[in-house]
């Protein structure tokens, strides 16, 4: 789509939607990825006529934003996609100059507002237009793009060790892209995307496994669009937070 600035803001308990005047990013770009916490958002990369690394963090409190100079991704890139818990964001793979898919995964330190390449959690393969979800201990990267043909894979992050692999039982049934993932505690959702037309898969995160959930299918085909969820990347909400053991 064409590069924006504007940020909405979605109020869960009346289901609405306003523009936020205060929150808007510093300057217009598409395809970049968001993360945060019960606090803060942070919206990475993007394009514009050249890919950026910027990373604008939007305070919840007070629907302000700005640019964290300390916080930029180590390599400019869009269509990457981001997830993480209430202490890091990770925004992994992407495409940029090169031109070259990346594999890089970021990690961005809530507490300090400082990112950094992390190399032991690099994605198994490097990839563009993927989608991510995760609970407190894990992160996961699905689908994606890496020429000629769409992506199936799956990998699984773990937050306390910094490491990535793949996952080949939580692959996606269908290879696609421009698909879209939020989640709970317990469980994430894939939903959409090129190939994938209306399905949405379900990763069950106790079993590393994933499958199509007939009844949940979105309710046109869609691709290039975005997921949202009170409870994602262990936010807390109104759901139970249910460990994993």
């Amino acid at each position: 789509g064409f590069p924006r600035t504007l940020v909405d803001k979605i109020t869960y308990a009346s289901d609405t939607t306003v523009a936020s005047p205060g929150s808007t990013l510093s300057f217009p770009r598409s395809y970049l990825s968001a993360t945060g916490n019960s606090t803060a958002g942070y919206f990475g990369g993007g394009l514009n006529s050249t890919s950026y690394s910027t990373i604008e963090k939007v305070i919840y409190s007070t629907d302000t934003s700005s640019t964290l100079p300390s916080t930029g991704l180590s390599i400019a890139r869009w269509g990457s996609a981001a997830t993480g818990n209430s202490t890091a964001g990770y925004f992994g793979g992407g495409f940029g100059p090169g031109p070259a898919y990346y594999s890089t995964i970021d990690k961005t330190t809530f507490s300090t507002d400082t990112t950094s390449a992390t190399p032991s959690a690099g994605l198994s393969v490097g990839r563009v237009y993927l989608a991510a979800t995760g609970n407190s201990r894990f992160g996961y990267f699905g689908g994606g793009r890496f020429l000629p043909s769409s992506n199936s894979t799956m990998d699984k992050l773990t937050y306390s060790t910094d490491t990535t692999a793949a996952t080949p039982g939580a692959n996606l049934t269908v290879a696609r892209h421009q698909l879209a993932a939020t989640g709970n505690s317990i469980s994430g959702y894939f939903s959409g995307g090129i190939n994938g037309a209306s399905i949405i898969e379900k990763v069950n995160y106790s079993s590393d496994t994933t499958a199509v959930v007939p009844g949940a299918v979105l309710s046109i085909n869609n691709s290039d669009f975005t997921a949202s969820s009170s409870v994602a990347n262990a936010v807390r909400g109104t759901v139970p937070q249910v460990p994993i053991v």
